[in-house]
């Protein structure tokens, strides 16, 4: 086993410093960015250790030692011993949070609360919640549903609502009784515009081949209408969208009078964790959201 560290602190995690701007190699993480099934009780000193920062895309091994807790927080000494060229492509997608690599716990069980006949405390249910894998305390309910779903209808349904909760406002969801061959919707934040379809179709690139073509056309037009409205996207990075449960990949880049075009599979679990991002950074803009999922 082996700890993944993800953060966006400045100065993480070689040149880091104390708050007298001093060169340190002692840090913390609250209690609540515990993932993967970690507690305070079974965390380990010396454990070799990913160390990630997402803000500058950099990534190094090493190992950390001195774990202790103090109010709510889980302070540590990093050891690094070598940078690594980038990101280890499994990891590149995790957002903030200290992971264990393979997890203690996986996403997909239940929280389980023992009961013994009687009802859980507060306290036992937001222990559970802060040693779960993914930040429960900040996902809807539906996203069981997102991930489990084999009903291709519902799945649209909530992949739609997943987008508006990241903080998208120009969005528009097509009817699916209107969209047969066309995309399911269109979305437009900040400099980002993106025509997406949404499958449960493992092999969409064959299947969609046709239909990918035409979002392509329909993306490189300007302005778009959407949903009564007549929308510019001058001076926008344009992107076509597949959103799947499989893996964020790019399919192709597409060059056009407008510029290149990037064609990307999305994971609907990408998004979950942009998400969570978002909600555990509450300074994140919109112009960066709109980086962020430019970049997936």
């Amino acid at each position: 086993m082996k700890y993944v560290m993800v953060t966006d602190l400045k100065g993480h995690w070689d040149n880091m410093r104390t708050r007298w701007g001093n060169p340190t190699n002692s840090t913390s993480y609250p209690q609540h960015m515990l993932r993967s099934g970690l507690t305070p009780n079974n965390l380990q000193n010396g454990t070799p250790t990913i160390l990630i920062n997402i803000h500058t895309g950099q990534a190094w091994e090493g190992y950390i030692d001195k774990i202790s807790l103090k109010n709510q927080k889980i302070h540590f000494q990093v050891h690094i011993s070598q940078q690594l060229p980038q990101i280890p492509p499994q990891y590149a997608s995790w957002t903030n949070g200290w992971y264990a690599d393979p997890p203690l716990s996986t996403s997909s069980s239940a929280a389980y609360i023992p009961t013994s006949g009687v009802h859980p405390t507060v306290e036992q249910i937001l222990d559970v919640i802060s040693q779960h894998e993914v930040s429960l305390r900040y996902l809807p309910l539906f996203i069981s549903r997102l991930r489990h779903t084999q009903n291709w209808r519902e799945f649209e349904e909530l992949s739609h609502l997943l987008l508006r909760l990241l903080g998208i406002h120009t969005l528009c969801a097509f009817s699916s009784n209107e969209q047969k061959g066309h995309s399911d919707g269109f979305f437009k934040i900040g400099k980002l515009a993106v025509i997406y379809d949404i499958t449960l179709d493992q092999n969409y690139q064959q299947t969609k081949a046709q239909q990918i073509q035409n979002f392509l056309a329909q993306i490189e037009k300007d302005p778009i209408e959407c949903c009564s409205q007549t929308i510019s996207l001058v001076g926008c990075y344009r992107q076509v969208w597949i959103l799947t449960r499989g893996t964020t990949q790019v399919v192709k880049q597409h060059a056009s009078q407008v510029g290149q075009i990037v064609v990307k599979e999305v994971s609907i679990e990408c998004l979950v964790k942009t998400y969570i991002e978002r909600m555990e950074n509450l300074c994140m803009n919109e112009d960066e959201l709109a980086d962020r999922l430019r970049h997936l």
